[in-house]
């Protein structure tokens, strides 16, 4: 593993990499029984917001009460807790409840949502199996007066949950199936599986990637249409203010980050790289900060970190009315947090904006979990070397939770790491996927009134 480098490079556009990197490269949930754990205090608010297409956002004021300094080598060793078995789940199933936590985790096994509250007690929300016999005989019934034979429901395959709303309310799968609490979903494979997302900070809209396409349609599958410009695009983000994307694009000669407004109108490039290839691209909760990968030429693999806020300048005019600029004539903080010959994956922000953490390898060669805090700097999180892990995300500002897959790198072993002790807790064996049920508020930083000017 190549050790974490974190190199400050002031760049001027924006974002030109070129010569920017070097050649070179709180509490806990009870383990396996789940039934006893220490609560964590967990501060949270939440927003009421409107459709993004006419939401107004406005910042917040970040409390900044439980952040704690950090040590830039600590190394944490860890010993996953064994189980000989494990509880049976519920049998039955509530469907979406309006959360009573701020937070939560959530995972799929043996094909129902799972919840957990403070004390580790589960409950079922969704069964997926049930919810496919229902659609089956349903279309059993629209075509009982054909002659032709009913065209069976599709075994979808592994199923694993894509993400949660912003507000905690709604819940995806990877083939496209949405359910809503208190309201209509979608069914699967009427969406694309590619960088499926809910929109921020409603949800209420939905997007994914089609050969290179942007689609949109409400997350009950009306008002479906392509957006930004046909066929270009490799990745697409929401920026947590709900009224802008971010989208990568890689052709033969560059490698751009672009952004534009909700519905793909007028992209503007505000990073650019001529020597590498940008994936990955991650934003942050707070709206402040982006994280996004460079896999150069020679192999060298580098995450950098970029402060959205920090980019802005603000500009007076003559008129004493000052305007946030965002563009070539800033000087724009790029930092290289980590460089790593190795694929960097799975990269999921605390709600504090201010760590990131992410998987390193492949769970076909080994892969290895990164902790790194973009503020006081980074450590390594090493689970155990015979194991292949990946983040889930953060329970608490020191709880993460990671899948340590299986051997068919399709699901795997659910577990509770502390990133202060390096303690471990097996929350559940054969799990099919996880995800962090948080209601998040609004985001803390928006590119409302900021002026793009993007590259000459």
């Amino acid at each position: 593993m190549t050790p974490q480098a974190r190199v400050a490079t002031v760049l001027v556009a924006v974002a030109v990499f070129t010569g920017a990197c070097s050649g070179g490269s709180d509490g806990s949930l009870s383990s396996g029984s789940l039934e006893t754990s220490t609560a964590a205090e967990v501060t949270s608010t939440g927003d009421t917001e409107t459709p993004q297409e006419t939401t107004t956002v406005s910042g917040d004021t970040e409390d900044t009460s439980t952040t704690r300094a950090r040590t830039t080598s600590t190394i944490i060793t860890t010993t996953p807790t064994t189980q000989l078995d494990q509880p049976l789940l519920p049998e039955d199933c509530t469907g979406l409840d309006t959360p009573l936590l701020p937070v939560q985790l959530t995972y799929l096994a043996e094909d129902k949502l799972i919840s957990l509250d403070l004390l580790g007690e589960a409950t079922c929300l969704i069964d997926l199996a049930a919810m496919r016999r229902s659609e089956e005989i349903a279309a059993e019934d629209e075509q009982a007066d054909d002659s032709e034979d009913v065209v069976p429901v599709a075994d979808p395959g592994h199923v694993e949950i894509v993400e949660w709303g912003a507000q905690a309310d709604r819940v995806m799968f990877s083939d496209g199936r949405v359910v809503v609490l208190g309201g209509k979903g979608r069914g699967p494979g009427e969406a694309g599986p590619n960088n499926l997302a809910f929109s921020w900070p409603t949800g209420f809209n939905m997007i994914w990637l089609e050969d290179g396409t942007v689609k949109k349609s409400t997350s009950d599958a009306r008002q479906l249409r392509e957006i930004g410009d046909l066929g270009r695009y490799d990745e697409v983000v929401y920026h947590p203010d709900g009224l802008h994307l971010f989208l990568v694009a890689n052709d033969e000669l560059t490698s751009t980050i672009e952004l534009s407004d909700n519905e793909g109108e007028a992209p503007t490039v505000v990073v650019l790289a001529d020597d590498a290839r940008i994936s990955g691209l991650t934003l942050g909760s707070t709206g402040r900060s982006m994280v996004f990968t460079a896999t150069h030429e020679s192999g060298a693999i580098h995450l950098h970190s970029l402060n959205l806020e920090e980019a802005v300048e603000e500009v007076p005019l003559g008129t004493g009315e000052i305007e946030r600029h965002l563009g070539p004539s800033d000087e724009v903080f790029i930092t290289t947090v980590f460089e790593a010959s190795q694929p960097l994956d799975h990269v999921v922000f605390d709600a504090s904006g201010e760590q990131v953490a992410f998987s390193e390898g492949t769970c076909e060669t080994g892969s290895t979990i990164e902790l790194i805090d973009l503020v006081a700097g980074g450590y390594p999180l090493p689970i155990d070397p015979d194991l292949s892990a990946r983040p889930v995300g953060f329970l608490t500002e020191t709880q993460l939770a990671i899948l340590v897959y299986d051997e068919d790198c399709v699901g795997g072993d659910l577990y509770l790491a502390d990133t202060i002790t390096g303690a471990t807790d097996l929350i559940r064996k054969d799990v099919d996927s996880a995800a962090i049920r948080r209601s998040e508020p609004a985001a803390r930083f928006t590119l409302v009134n900021v002026f793009v000017t993007g590259f000459a």
